[in-house]
Formats: structure tokens, sequence, C-alpha cells
């Protein structure tokens, strides 16, 4: 005689779920100091022309990067490519 689907999944129960306090803490503490500290920043010291070049130098890196690494995941057949390409790829294979 076949068991019934709550039969199973009274023999297998799922495991409980525990909160980790230390992360949600963490990254909670780490998003209010970014968004009350940039504003902060910002009116008190302003920014300055090297802050703006390295902000778009790491969006441009950040976002080929990304691309890059997709386009590697999903295209597994372009893998032969030059030494000089690879290591560019292996400098940045992950995100800022």
């Amino acid at each position: 005689m076949a068991r019934s689907a709550v039969s199973l999944a009274e023999d297998y129960p799922l495991p409980k779920r525990k909160v980790r306090w230390v992360g949600i803490v963490f990254f909670l503490i780490i998003h209010v100091v970014g968004l009350i500290g940039t504003p902060l920043y910002l009116y008190y010291r302003g920014i300055t022309s090297p802050e703006f070049a390295l902000f778009f130098v790491f969006l441009v890196a950040t976002g080929m990067s990304t691309t890059l690494g997709y386009h590697r995941l999903f295209a597994p057949h372009l893998q032969d490519v030059s030494p000089s390409a690879v290591s560019l790829v292996g400098l940045r294979r992950s995100d800022f």
C-alpha cells in the first residue's frame, strides 16, 4: 500500500531555521552607516576630482568583470583565447 504525501512529510520534517543575529546586526549597521554617512561626508567634505574619477573607473571595472564572468559562464567554448586574455580574465575574476 502506497504511503500518502502527508505521512512522508511527517517522517522527514524540514530543518528549523535559525536567525543569525550577528549577521543581521552587522549588515544593518553597514547599511545605516552608508545611508547616513555618505550624505554627511558629501556635505562636509564634498567630492574631489580623484574621487569622481575612481568612482567611474571602479564602475566600469565592476561592470566589465560581471559581463565577462557571465559570458564565460554561458559560453565555455570560448575558452580557447590568447594567453594575454586569459591573464586579464584571471586578474578580474570577481567583482569589487
